[in-house]
């Protein structure tokens, strides 16, 4: 029995009376999430598509087990003078934005905004009506926080961290808690090239980010992820999107994860993964090594890398390569792989495959000293390759 899948199911009972009947209904999503889990690690998913998989299968169970009796919650009477304090200092933090060079975010249902400026830095939290933010300065980092006004329960943050910590929010009852109608957002301005690292992880809030760091993270549940990275002095706008293959030196790193939230991203990297369950993927730009996966979403890309692997299970992958030297791997189950190539004179050197699907190469010269190397390989999804 997986440990990770176990958690995520106590999590959406946490709240909820014990009786016979609810451990019951409790046995029997445990051992359908375990049949489920199992069986997409035997067909050759990953740990973190398997976990997105099992939290798609619990969407709607909080309408099923809504009428079940609750364990007793604090209410405004309970709220400790500590917790009673912090609520009336929301907002009040001041920052050394000289000596500022990490972000940590971690938000329930907030927006949150990340971007460039040539003038003053600045940090606007705009608050909820249940929920209230907290900012604050650890050492060079600014850390921002969501929480409840009046549950001390649920003000705890998790401490689960990656895909487990934002599936247990989601499908637990702290997402009940914060609704998707709070207006709540974090924005951030400082300049483009200021910071060294960046994390920001949502459940139900979107992420736009427009600032260049060494390091960023970026991961939310059901938002929009929006990036666009801007250059950094170190490199040009020529060099990423130019004529060359791999990214520049002292181009970031990023993650970006997603479960049903679109990722859109722009920019130029050293290495850059993107990954979702059910939203599409869309790149434009460089990276010396890109990965991008999905398990029913779309890939899109068009881009200069020197080094491209794509995956998705049902969903479509369109691929616009613009370097003549590289090596591209794309794989799908059901979904159709288009890919298109620079029409040069050294051709490419192809491996494509479909067991039911048609394969289809047009104005595209194959030889087996081609600098540019392919595989493509789909089940019942058809193959073009295209020049």
């Amino acid at each position: 029995m997986n440990g990770n899948v176990t958690r995520v199911v106590d999590l959406l009972f946490r709240d909820i009376e014990e009786s016979e009947e609810v451990m019951s209904i409790r046995d029997e999503i445990m051992n359908n999430c375990q049949e489920r889990y199992d069986n997409m690690i035997a067909s050759g998913y990953s740990d973190e598509e398997a976990l997105g998989a099992v939290a798609e299968s619990l969407k709607g169970m909080d309408e099923v087990l809504k009428d079940y009796p609750r364990k007793p919650k604090y209410t405004d009477a309970d709220f400790s003078k500590e917790n009673k304090s912090a609520e009336k200092k929301e907002g009040e933090v001041s920052i050394a934005w000289d000596k500022l060079r990490a972000l940590r975010i971690d938000v329930r249902s907030a927006d949150v905004e990340i971007l460039a400026t040539e003038g003053r830095e600045n940090l606007e939290l705009v608050q909820g009506t249940a929920t209230y933010l907290d900012a604050r300065m650890e050492g060079d980092t600014l850390v921002v926080t969501q929480h409840l006004r009046t549950d001390q329960a649920q003000q705890e943050d998790s401490k689960d961290s990656g895909i487990l910590g934002m599936i247990a929010r989601m499908i637990g009852s702290a997402i009940r808690a914060f609704p998707d109608g709070e207006e709540c957002r974090v924005k951030v301005m400082l300049p483009a090239d200021q910071l060294r690292r960046a994390q920001v992880q949502t459940i139900s809030g979107g992420i736009t980010f427009e600032v260049s760091a060494d390091h960023i993270d970026l991961q939310t549940t059901s938002g929009e992820l929006d990036v666009s990275v801007p250059d950094k002095k170190a490199f040009s706008d020529e060099k990423c999107f130019g004529d060359g293959a791999g990214a520049a030196a002292g181009a970031p790193e990023m993650k970006a994860r997603s479960i049903s939230g679109g990722i859109g991203v722009r920019g130029c990297f050293s290495a850059a993964a993107l990954s979702s369950t059910s939203g599409d993927i869309d790149f434009n730009g460089t990276s010396a090594e890109l990965t991008m996966k999905t398990v029913s979403g779309d890939i899109e890309a068009d881009t200069v890398s020197a080094a491209v692997t794509g995956g998705s299970v049902s969903g479509d992958i369109t691929l616009t390569v613009k370097n003549s030297s590289g090596e591209i791997r794309l794989d799908s189950v059901s979904g159709d792989i288009e890919l298109e190539v620079p029409n040069a004179d050294s051709g490419i050197r192809a491996e494509a495959g479909t067991r039911s699907g048609d394969v289809n190469y047009y104005n595209v010269s194959l030889r087996d000293d081609a600098p540019l190397k392919i595989r493509v390989k789909t089940v019942s999804g058809d193959v073009t390759v295209q020049g």
